[in-house]
Order: structure tokens, then sequence, then C-alpha cells
């Protein structure tokens, strides 16, 4: 079985994030020919998200901009992170204390993800909180 990476059906709805111009599709990949940058097709799915920003990230604020420069104005963005909740190791204080300390994992609070995602140009903030879970959507302004 090959991986699909064909996104030819919907490839008018695709713009580049560098420059806004036409992409055209390339074995594996869209291609801008006005600013040669190149992105990849992942199960079917163009990554428009900057290599140097795929990996975790340490501002939030950062990678939400990041996500936000991509995507077109209405878009959703779907996520999920780690909450405290009311179930969950997480709900624990000092089991937060040891991940954030040894682990690096911040855990959000609901108003803080939400200022987070306004500051970043995102709005109609939906969480859902399962355990230590975080699922949340967001429209791009």
């Amino acid at each position: 079985m090959t991986a699909d990476t064909s996104v030819a059906s919907g490839l008018g709805i695709y713009v580049c994030p560098a420059c806004k111009g036409h992409l055209c599709q390339e074995e594996g990949a869209l291609r801008c020919p006005t600013c040669s940058q190149t992105y990849p097709i992942r199960e079917g799915i163009p990554d428009f998200i900057r290599e140097e920003l795929s990996q975790i990230f340490t501002d939030t604020v950062i990678a939400l901009r990041e996500m936000a420069r991509v995507m077109k104005p209405g878009a959703i963005l779907a996520v999920f992170t780690f909450t405290a909740g009311r179930g969950g190791i997480l709900k624990f204080r000092r089991a937060r204390e040891w991940y954030r300390k040894d682990q690096g994992l911040h855990v959000f609070g609901l108003p803080e993800m939400e200022q987070y995602l306004t500051a970043s140009g995102f709005k109609d903030f939906q969480p859902e909180v399962s355990g230590s879970i975080l699922t949340f959507s967001a429209l791009k302004q």
C-alpha cells in the first residue's frame, strides 16, 4: 500500500503560506513557483507548518501564531493538550509539578489557553475536558 500523496482535488483551496502564491503539486509535495517553498504531503494532507517549528513548541503563543499564519480565515483549529481536570494523574498538584520540573510539561488552565488563542488570532474557543486531556477547537479570525 502506498501513502496517499495526492491533493489534486482540493489544490485550489491552498495558497503558499509564505507569499500567498498559487501552489503546484509535485511528487509527494506542493511547491510554490513564486517563492520556491516546498510543503510535503503526509497521508494526503499538506504540511504547511515550518519544519523548524514542527517540534514541541516552548512558547505557546509563537506556536499558535505560526498555526494562524498558515490558516485561512474561518478555518478550524483542533488541538489536544494537558490540563489539570477533575480526573487523571494531572489533577494532583504534586504530579503537575513533577511533570513540569522533570519533563517540561506545561499543564494549561482553560482561561490561560483561551487567552493564548485570542492573542494569536483565534476566536470561539470550544473546550472539552476528559480526565487530564483538554481537547478544543477554535476558529481563525
